[in-house]
């Protein structure tokens, strides 16, 4: 059915859209290199990083029924 709407609007033959990682998105759209650093555009290295803090559940407990 695509491709008999395509060729009915006469629009460029119909392409599957490509999968993209955030990473490719920002630079895209944004023009942002994650990992590089804006002053001197070398690669940023990671030297300490820390856990995030654990949420807690937000399920009710279970309740039995007899």
């Amino acid at each position: 059915m695509l491709r008999k709407l395509f060729e009915y609007f006469e629009l460029p033959a119909y392409q599957k859209p490509k999968t993209i990682l955030v990473v490719e998105l920002l630079k895209l759209i944004h023009n942002v290199g994650v990992g590089i650093c804006r002053h001197c555009g070398a690669r940023m290295i990671v030297i300490e990083s820390k856990d995030r803090p654990r949420t807690k559940s937000r399920a009710s407990p279970l309740i039995k029924v007899t």
